[in-house]
Formats: structure tokens, C-alpha cells, sequence
């Protein structure tokens, strides 16, 4: 594992307080692989504390894995108010699971759900959720745009009927 090294900037207020601190692009995410890699390691020392003996790759990544999930399932349990969440629904229901994410959760449950899906495929999947939202639509775009991924959503039907309104109210 690889320190990261971070040039940041700091955002002072007319009183003197940082209030913000500001990354260039790449270190934000190096920083965040950094942390991912670094979680990884923890569970990885978490497995072999309580190991008995060796365990093949496979298998432990395959714990890891389940752990990662356990935990998401935990962390992520008081968003789903209609429906418990269970483990399997990250692959059964990936969508749903990650628009009730994306509208209703905070920042360490979206990070959660991206260390769980993986930063790419995150991104891939953001990318087509329907968002219950217009605020959380626009913030979600807006961040897919600063990773260089357009939006494939598909518009909900009422949406459609309003552009097709507006489109011919120009005619």
C-alpha cells in the first residue's frame, strides 16, 4: 500500500477559519482507492485474527466480500422502511437498492455501497437510477458529468410528457 500525497488548499472565512479544504481531481481519488485499499487490509486482519488456519484466496475474498456486504446491510438498514434489506438484494436489486442510497442516504452510506460495488461500476450504475428527486437527479448528473460518464437514465412518464408539451408549445 502507497501513501498518498496530498497538496490541499484551505477555504478561510472573513474570521480566519478553515471552513473547506480543496484536492486537485487525481488526489481525491487516489485518496479514495487509499482508504478503499486500507479497509480491505483491516477486514483482511480481522480474517486473520480469527483464522484457524490458511485460507485460500479465493475464500477470502469471497469473506471479504460477505463482510463488506453484512456490514453495508447494517449500516444501510434504515433507509429501507417498506422492505427489510437483506444481503442478496445488492445483486438481485442493485437499482433499487442504490436509488434509496442515492436520495435518502448520506456520504458514508454512498461510500459504503461504492467500496461494495466497486468505484467504476458505481459510477456505471448511477448512470441509469431513477432518482425520486429532481435535487438528487441534478446533483448525481452533475457528479457523473465531473467523472466523464453521461446519464442513461430513462425519464419517468410524466417527465416525458412535459418536454413532449414544451417541445410543441415552440412549435
Amino acid at each position: 500500500m502507497v501513501m498518498v500525497s496530498l497538496t490541499p488548499e484551505s477555504v478561510i472565512d472573513a474570521k480566519g477559519k478553515v471552513k473547506a479544504v480543496i484536492l486537485p481531481k487525481d488526489q481525491y481519488d487516489s485518496l479514495l482507492e487509499y482508504l478503499e485499499d486500507l479497509e480491505d487490509t483491516r477486514v483482511l486482519g480481522l480474517a486473520k485474527a480469527s483464522a484457524t488456519g490458511v485460507t485460500p484466496a479465493r475464500d477470502f475474498l469471497e469473506e471479504l466480500s460477505n463482510a463488506k456486504r453484512l456490514g453495508a446491510v447494517a449500516q444501510l438498514r434504515r433507509l429501507f422502511w417498506d422492505k427489510p434489506l437483506e444481503e442478496s438484494d445488492f445483486e438481485q436489486y442493485p437499482y433499487w437498492v442504490l436509488a434509496r442510497v442515492l436520495d435518502y442516504g448520506q456520504l458514508s452510506d454512498v461510500r459504503a455501497v461504492m467500496a461494495l460495488y466497486g468505484r467504476e461500476a458505481f459510477y456505471r450504475m448511477v448512470a441509469k437510477v431513477r432518482f425520486s428527486t429532481p435535487k438528487a437527479e441534478n446533483f448525481w448528473r452533475q457528479m457523473l458529468e465531473m467523472e466523464g460518464i453521461p446519464c442513461k437514465k430513462k425519464p419517468f412518464p410524466w417527465e416525458v410528457r412535459s418536454i413532449v408539451q414544451a417541445e410543441e408549445g415552440l412549435r
